[in-house]
């Protein structure tokens, strides 16, 4: 399960989340400095430890120097060989898709998963018309990359992503919008019947 949390909010809730069972904190906050960035990786990774991937939205430089697990990428952004060549070795990257063909792209590019929405109407991206559960199965279908599906997912939907072919779920309003993070992600954790394959 993977949430996704700002760069100046929400670093102490993604902390209380992966102890209630997040097992990636994805930062995105296109607005921060890369000092900002910097700091906040290096806070998650003294506060996570190994309990949870830290994976930072674009910025390569920043996931470098602060030492992130690895970085996740926009559809349009980086390209997936470039962030190869500035990352070390074993350093994640996972890449935004919203078709089939950007998916299937991603996977020759070796990406090391593919996060695919938006799925349901999500409160953070109200403009987005949701694409639904056909659309995430057959992405599942037509790539050997892991998907993780994003985009109005909580407890009461996100078992229909991993029997749609998705190997977990990344959230937002779910674990953020709720009084007990922690609470909020081990209701998630508990939905999801199988592993996020692409850990480790």
């Amino acid at each position: 399960m993977v949430v996704v949390a700002t760069v100046r909010r929400e670093l102490d809730i993604a902390i209380e989340a992966v102890h209630g069972g997040a097992t990636i904190v994805q930062v995105r906050d296109p607005d921060s400095s890369t000092k900002a960035r910097v700091r906040a990786i290096r806070y998650l990774k003294e506060n996570v430890g190994t309990a949870a991937l830290v994976l930072l939205n674009s910025d390569i430089g920043a996931a470098r120097a602060g030492g992130a697990d690895g970085v996740h990428l926009r559809e349009a952004g980086s390209t997936i060989g470039r962030a190869r060549r500035e990352l070390e070795s074993g350093q994640f990257i996972g890449k935004s898709v919203h078709t089939v063909a950007a998916a299937q792209r991603a996977g020759h590019e070796s990406a090391d998963y593919v996060l695919a929405g938006t799925v349901f109407a999500s409160p953070s991206h109200p403009q987005t018309p949701p694409a639904g559960l056909d659309y995430l199965r057959s992405l599942c279908k037509a790539v050997t990359v892991p998907v993780i599906a994003i985009g109005g997912i909580d407890v009461s939907n996100a078992a229909s992503c991993i029997a749609a072919g998705a190997c977990g779920v990344a959230v937002v309003s779910a674990i953020l919008g709720r009084r007990s993070p922690r609470v909020a992600a081990a209701e998630l954790a508990a939905c999801l019947s199988v592993e996020t394959r692409y850990i480790g």
